[in-house]
């Protein structure tokens, strides 16, 4: 994502007030036609926000598309997280049959009041616009010269064709009653009517499972256990990623070798509504924009597993991404696995190592008390153990404690042994086989707080000590201090520190190196 400057013209008319009447709010309702639900969307976007205007390249998100003879309708395609109120614009098929004109500008929908700032509703309208960059500071301006939009129909794919002018990007721009631009506009456009199934391994199949042991590149360790099968000279990895834990991706093997093609399908992402996709990636050390060491991944066709021993190597990062050939991985946890090794896993009982208490914040009325701590899936010798058969507790003033639904409402029943990966807003966040966990509690007085882990296999129930603030509880031995704290936001922005009532994650570099992250409600 690169940021701009944007030109001050264009930021007081992003930030002035709208006093046009509001005439019409444009197509709303799905036109009659063939709905194609099952867009896959690339293009070129736009965004202004906290000052500034950010440009990135969009690929995989789901969008709609409606045929209706020579009718062309495109479902919302200016859509950034700023822009939220449904609409459709209109193209019409030209008479050779390749060519959809849409003509501009067309009305969307009707922008609400703004009772904070006093703004009256308004009518929101697309527009052709062009961007003018000069000296790293854009305008956008409406193209008076050429007002349609003409994009080709072909092979089940709407590309547009006009993506410049005079060497100018010509983009798709909201704009107010006004005629100014809102902060939102997409160039570059391409739609394609997706209809790639996931794969599939054969029918009866044996697979052993394996754990998948792998860094992330803000340096967590990460173990997920994974399901693989071999058939028909190919092997078959299931559940390599927590979000799509029953999709497989494949690859041929040759001797000691396992060839892993890129740009496999995975699903959908129903949080962000993208395609996801399994992508080889090459990785690339930085210095980013705040003057930290990071992390750049580049876009490889394969990924080659070698085996050693009882192990499978991997010679590239394996990114769970959105979109094909794009190397940007997606928002879920655990979607970025660098050093990759797959060794045999055998489940049997174990105790849990520690637990470990990071921070206790303050009380926020009425958000809470957000407490975040450490609980390691692995046993007091280090290796790793099953998360889906692990709990915890947690003791207040040493009294085991229970998250009821008279406190916490999103509750359906109270909770008292705590599943290692429940998460609910407003009670515990954690994201799935990540050992940080960040629970709420509404307690406006500072308790005595303490962590235990448990670990159960073949009704085999083994515990951790107790770790915590209290009286008489074990504290962890010399641990790393924070050595810089950095915010960002459920986008993946970084930002100067969150507000009060939001949702933010917190990431400590800590003194031996290591990188602990968390949700946190502030």
């Amino acid at each position: 994502m690169k940021k701009y400057l944007l030109s001050l013209a264009t930021a007081a008319f992003i930030s002035g007030v709208m006093t046009q009447p509001v005439n019409a709010a444009g197509i709303q309702e799905t036109p009659s036609g063939t709905v194609y639900n099952n867009i896959y969307r690339s293009s070129k976007q736009y965004l202004y926000m906290w000052g500034a205007l950010y440009e990135s390249d969009i690929e995989g998100k789901i969008s709609n598309l409606v045929i209706d003879g020579k009718d062309f309708y495109m479902y919302m395609p200016v859509s950034t997280f700023a822009t939220t109120s449904p609409y459709w614009i209109k193209g019409t098929l030209s008479d050779n049959g390749d060519e959809v004109v849409f003509s501009f500008p067309q009305d969307v929908y009707i922008q609400p009041a703004n009772p904070y700032s006093g703004a009256p509703e308004s009518q929101i309208s697309a527009q052709i616009m062009k961007v003018i960059t000069v000296d790293d500071t854009n305008d956008f301006v409406v193209d008076t010269e050429n007002r349609d939009l003409v994009m080709k129909w072909k092979d089940n794919r709407l590309s547009q064709i006009d993506t410049e002018s005079d060497g100018t990007p010509r983009v798709i721009g909201l704009v107010d009653a006004d005629g100014m631009f809102t902060g939102s506009a997409e160039g570059n456009i391409d739609w394609l009517i997706f209809d790639e199934n996931l794969p599939t391994p054969p029918a009866g199949m044996e697979t052993t499972q394996y754990i998948c042991s792998a860094e992330s590149n803000w340096g967590e360790k990460l173990n997920r256990i994974v399901e693989i099968g071999i058939a028909d000279n190919r092997m078959w990895i299931k559940g390599l990623y927590s979000y799509f834990s029953d999709s497989w991706i494949t690859g041929t093997i040759d001797g000691d070798k396992v060839t892993l093609p890129t740009d496999q399908y995975l699903g959908i992402y129903t949080t962000e509504m993208y395609y996801y996709f399994f992508q080889a990636a090459g990785t690339e050390e930085y210095e980013n924009e705040w003057g930290e060491p990071d992390v750049r991944f580049i876009p490889e066709t394969e990924v080659t597993l070698t085996k050693t021993g009882d192990k499978y190597i991997a010679d590239k990062a394996m990114l769970m991404t959105f979109g094909m050939k794009t190397a940007n991985p997606g928002m879920p946890a655990g979607s970025r696995l660098m050093n990759v090794t797959f060794s045999p896993y055998e489940e049997k009982p174990a105790t849990p190592a520690n637990p470990s208490l990071n921070f206790v914040g303050d009380y926020y009325s009425p958000y809470g008390r957000s407490v975040s701590f450490t609980i390691p899936a692995t046993d007091t010798e280090g290796n790793f153990i099953n998360p889906d058969n692990m709990y915890y507790n947690i003791f207040i003033n040493n009294e085991l404690f229970s998250f009821t639904p008279e406190v916490y409402p999103v509750l359906k029943s109270a909770i008292t042994d705590i599943p290692y990966n429940f998460s609910e807003t407003g009670v515990v966040i954690t994201n799935e086989g990540s050992p940080e966990h960040t629970v709420t509690l509404q307690m406006e007085e500072l308790p005595e707080i303490a962590i235990q882990s448990v670990y159960v296999v073949n009704g085999v129930v083994n515990k951790s000590a107790k770790v915590g603030t209290a009286a008489g509880i074990e504290t962890p031995a010399e641990a790393a201090a924070i050595v810089s704290t950095e915010w960002y936001n459920l986008h993946g922005i970084r930002i100067d520190k969150p507000s009060d009532g939001t949702i933010a994650i917190r990431r400590d570099r800590m003194s031996d190196g290591s990188v602990k992250t968390a949700k946190v409600i502030r």
